[in-house]
């Protein structure tokens, strides 16, 4: 009996253009993090504009964008885990079993690969003009912004069988791209980021939704779907 999927992501068993799409993707995103990577190391490039972005944001606070910035930083920071831990056992519950392996382990790769980049890089923080409690954590990239972009992106990926119309889908892809770029746009305006942390963070997450796909699709190429449900 084979596992039963709520995301159907079950992808032809041969080689084909819907292997093309993710190959794509995660082969743009590395060369884009690469790109910014250097310029984050040598300080030129796009990281040439950091403080004067950084700066816009700060004269743009309000009493009304500060608490809504606050909360974002609480959803995407000690609220994500809670939030992927929930969808993991529900999934495991609903006897999604697949799609709890795939969250599960497509998120725990997101923390290492984040934890990863930001030892490598080592970037230090903005060092004025933060609204909360400093952070010991290097910036590069945003960990946030990463986490954020991937969980809700995982969502989609769920959801987007869920309704086959095209008004269906493209809401979970706008849902998708509206909150990761709220989650980055907020990282930056309180201060916690620089720009290009918060962009290397899109680009990353994306990348590792990419790779988290094609490993999908070369599990069910090799064992031809995922474990039966018990």
């Amino acid at each position: 009996m084979s596992n039963r999927t709520l995301a159907g992501l079950a992808l032809p068993t041969l080689p084909g253009r819907r292997w093309m799409a993710p190959v794509a993707v995660l082969a743009l995103a590395v060369a884009t993090v690469a790109i910014i990577a250097e310029g984050v190391l040598e300080r030129g490039d796009l990281s040439l504009y950091d403080p004067g972005i950084g700066r816009w944001f700060v004269a743009e606070r309000t009493p009304v964008l500060t608490p809504v910035a606050v909360g974002l930083a609480t959803l995407g920071g000690p609220g994500l885990p809670v939030l992927a831990i929930a969808a993991v056992v529900w999934l495991w519950l609903r006897r999604f079993r697949g799609d709890a392996v795939f969250v599960a382990v497509t998120m725990a790769a997101a923390g290492i690969i984040t934890s990863v980049m930001k030892l490598v890089f080592a970037r230090p923080r903005p060092a004025s003009d933060v609204i909360g409690a400093l952070s010991r954590s290097f910036a590069f990239p945003s960990g946030h912004t990463v986490n954020t972009t991937v969980f809700v992106g995982l969502l989609g990926l769920l959801a987007w069988h869920a309704r086959p119309t095209r008004g269906w889908r493209v809401g979970v892809v706008v849902v998708w791209a509206l909150t990761s770029v709220a989650m980055a746009a907020s990282r930056v305006y309180l201060a916690y980021h620089w720009f290009t942390d918060v962009v290397g963070g899109l680009v990353t997450g994306v990348g590792i939704l990419a790779a988290a796909v094609l490993a999908r699709q070369l599990v069910l190429l090799r064992h031809g779907g995922w474990p039966p449900a018990e």
